[in-house]
C-alpha cells in the first residue's frame, strides 16, 4: 500500500506551525498506540534517543514482535513533527484547540483507527508545541520543568571525559580547574568560593524573576577528578568521576531541583516547605531532608538509588513504578527489564567511594573495572570471561593503580600488562 504524507499547517500573525505525519495503515490497536503516546520513556527515545533507550526499545520489541511494526511507525511518524517556534499565546491556542476540533467533527462519519492514529500523534505534537519542548511540562507535579537533555547535548561527552573539572556558568563563560579535587561553596548572594582561593562573583541576571528566568550551572567532572560542592541552601553534594551537575544559581522559592548524570552523594538541607528534588534521565526523586547516593552513569545497563538517612520517594520514568525508599536501600532498574527491584544493601558499599575506597561483595569484575576507568582515566581492555568473573574485596583508591591490579590479581583467576597506555587483562592459564 502506498504511503500518502499529511501537511497540516496553521499560521498565527508571525508564528507558525509545521506538522508532517504519514497515513499508515494498521490493525485497531487503539490501546496499545494510546499507552506509547501516554509513555514519557517512549517520547523521549523518539526526541531524545540514547544508547540504554535504544538497547530497552530494541529488546522490548523483541520480545513483542507482534508490536514491532506499529511501534516504529508510530516512532516514524512522531519523529517528522517539526516546529518552527514555540511559545504560543492564548489566543493562539485557542485558535490551535478550535481546529483540531473542527477536523475532528469534520471526519466525523468516516472516522477509522488510521485517522484515529493520525489525530491522536498530531494532539500530542500540539501539546510539545504548548510546553515549549520535550520535558518542558512535567506531569508527575504539574509544574514546568526544565529541559535538562538539551543543556546537556550542548556539551560534547568526549570533551566531559578529559581535561580539567570545569564549571560553566550561566553566561556560559567557563572556569577551569586544574586540582584533581574541587570544592565549590555558594553563598545566599550567589558568589562561588573555589578550593578556598578564587572567588566568582555573582553573575545572576537580576532583570527578571520566576522559573523562566533560572540560570543554572553546569559542574563537569571528567575522569580520573572528583569534586564537593555546597549549594546555597546549604545541601552538599559529592559528585564522582566522569560525572555532570546542572543546578541553578539560586533556587526557587517553592521548589530546589537539580540534574545528575553520573553518580553523586547528597546531603539534602531539609526544608520540608520546600522540597528538593533530583532528576536523571531515568529517575525522580523527592526528598525534603536526607542523604543517599545516585548512581546514574550514561551508557552503563543500570542505575540505582541507595538511602543512607530518610526518605525518598522516587519515580522511574522507564517503568513509571513509584516507591518510597527506607534507609539501607537500594532502589535498582536495569535496562530491558520493566521492573525496578528494591532490596537491602550494606550502605557502605556504595558510598565509600567518596571516602577513596571501593568495596565490592560477589560482584562482576567489569563493574569493578568501569569504576576504575572513570576513577585513574585509564583504558582498559578485557575478554567476556573476564568480565563475568565475580569478585569481592576492598580496593583503596589513594594507591598507585599498579598496586590497585596487584590486589586483584591476587584475588582473582586474572592477569595484566600494560600496552600503550591500555592494560590489558586476561584470565590466568591454567596450571
Amino acid at each position: 500500500m502506498s504511503t500518502k504524507c499529511v501537511c497540516h499547517s496553521f499560521s498565527f500573525k508571525r508564528k507558525s506551525v509545521v506538522l508532517f505525519f504519514d497515513e499508515i495503515g494498521m490493525d485497531d490497536m487503539n490501546a496499545f498506540i494510546h499507552e506509547l503516546l501516554d509513555d514519557e520513556y517512549f517520547i523521549q527515545w523518539v526526541f531524545h534517543p540514547t544508547p540504554e533507550m535504544e538497547s530497552y526499545w530494541r529488546k522490548k520489541i523483541e520480545e513483542n514482535p507482534d508490536k514491532k511494526e506499529n511501534t516504529l511507525e508510530l516512532k516514524n511518524l512522531l519523529s517528522k513533527i517539526r516546529i518552527r517556534e514555540s511559545g504560543l499565546n492564548d489566543e493562539d491556542k485557542k485558535i490551535l484547540w478550535e481546529k483540531i476540533a473542527s477536523e475532528s467533527i469534520y471526519r466525523k462519519r468516516t472516522v477509522n483507527f488510521r485517522q484515529w492514529l493520525k489525530y491522536a500523534a498530531f494532539v500530542a505534537g500540539i501539546m510539545i508545541i504548548l510546553g515549549g519542548g520535550y520535558l518542558v511540562y512535567d506531569r508527575t507535579h504539574g509544574k514546568s520543568s526544565v529541559d535538562y537533555l538539551s543543556i546537556l547535548s550542548k556539551e560534547d561527552d568526549n570533551a566531559g571525559k578529559t581535561g580539567n573539572i570545569r564549571l560553566i556558568l550561566p553566561n556560559q563563560e567557563e572556569i577551569e580547574i586544574p586540582e584533581v579535587n574541587a570544592e565549590l561553596i555558594h553563598n545566599k548572594e550567589g558568589d562561588i568560593q573555589v578550593n578556598t582561593e578564587q572567588v566568582i562573583p555573582n553573575c545572576i541576571d537580576e532583570s527578571g524573576s520566576g522559573k523562566e528566568n533560572l540560570q543554572f550551572n553546569q559542574l563537569i567532572v571528567p575522569y580520573g577528578h572528583y569534586s564537593n560542592l555546597v549549594l546555597s541552601d546549604g545541601t552538599k553534594i559529592w559528585v564522582n568521576s566522569g560525572s555532570k551537575l546542572i543546578y541553578p544559581q539560586r533556587f526557587e522559592d517553592n521548589r530546589r531541583e537539580v540534574f545528575i548524570e553520573g553518580e553523586a552523594y547528597l546531603e539534602v538541607a531539609k526544608n520540608e516547605k520546600i522540597p528538593f528534588f533530583v532528576k536523571t534521565e531515568l529517575w525522580e526523586i523527592k526528598v525534603t531532608g536526607t542523604s543517599f547516593n545516585v548512581c546514574a552513569y550514561k551508557g552503563e545497563l543500570s542505575q540505582s538509588i541507595v538511602l543512607a538517612t530518610g526518605s525518598v520517594n522516587v519515580k522511574n520514568l522507564v517503568s513509571r513504578e513509584k516507591v518510597q525508599l527506607k534507609p539501607n536501600q537500594m532502589c535498582l532498574y536495569e535496562y530491558g527489564f520493566d521492573k525496578v527491584k528494591v532490596e537491602e544493601v550494606e550502605i557502605y558499599d556504595h558510598i565509600c567511594w567518596k571516602y577513596g575506597f571501593l568495596r565490592f561483595k560477589s560482584e562482576r569484575l567489569d563493574v569493578v573495572l568501569n569504576r576504575l576507568k572513570r576513577f585513574y582515566n585509564i583504558s582498559i581492555e578485557c575478554s567476556n570471561k573476564v568480565k563475568e568473573i565475580r569478585v569481592s574485596g576492598k580496593l583503596d583508591m589513594k594507591e598507585d593503580i599498579n598496586e590497585v591490579f596487584k590486589t586483584i590479581t591476587i584475588t582473582a583467576p586474572v592477569k595484566y600488562i600494560w600496552k600503550r597506555n591500555k592494560i590489558i587483562i586476561d584470565v590466568k592459564p591454567l596450571k
